[in-house]
């Protein structure tokens, strides 16, 4: 058997409480950061721990690609991670793709289970093979345009 933690949308700014595109759903933007670190503290402390994270995409909001502090605010995201002994896999979302280039995500989200950063790869994990798949082999999402996706 093997377990894992996943975890999605996350949605991490250092940004002030807001709203989705239509004004309909509340997002809480810094508490996010503070939920993906409970999260990885809980998988953690976890008598028989998991054996990986999957991260499955949008780890930070398009919000950040405003004020161009993209870099900064992975940087603290991905610090969570790096907290625990329990490796992750990232997979790339819109709002990633909102904050960086292609290339920079492989660079950004490469890991111990993924050190190419491929956005497409496979992994054997307790004898289980994880294949992760890039649904964002034709994008049309620009990085520093978060107006035109949710």
């Amino acid at each position: 058997m093997v377990t894992l933690g996943v975890i999605a949308d996350v949605q991490w700014a250092d940004e002030e409480d807001g709203f989705n595109y239509l004004k309909t759903v509340k997002r809480c933007y810094r508490g996010a950061g503070e939920t993906l670190g409970v999260a990885v503290d809980f998988w953690s402390a976890q008598d028989a721990p998991p054996k990986f994270i999957a991260q499955l995409g949008d780890l930070l909001d398009g919000r950040n690609a405003k004020p161009g502090n993209s870099k900064a605010a992975l940087d603290v995201a991905m610090g969570h991670f790096a907290r625990t002994q329990i490796g992750a896999v990232h997979v790339v979302g819109n709002h990633e793709l909102l904050n960086f280039t292609k290339v920079e995500c492989r660079t950004n989200f490469a890991s111990a289970l993924n050190p190419s950063g491929n956005e497409y790869h496979s992994f054997v994990e307790g004898g289980v093979k994880f294949m992760v798949l890039d649904s964002f082999q034709e994008n049309i999402i620009l990085p520093g345009r978060p107006d035109i996706t949710d």
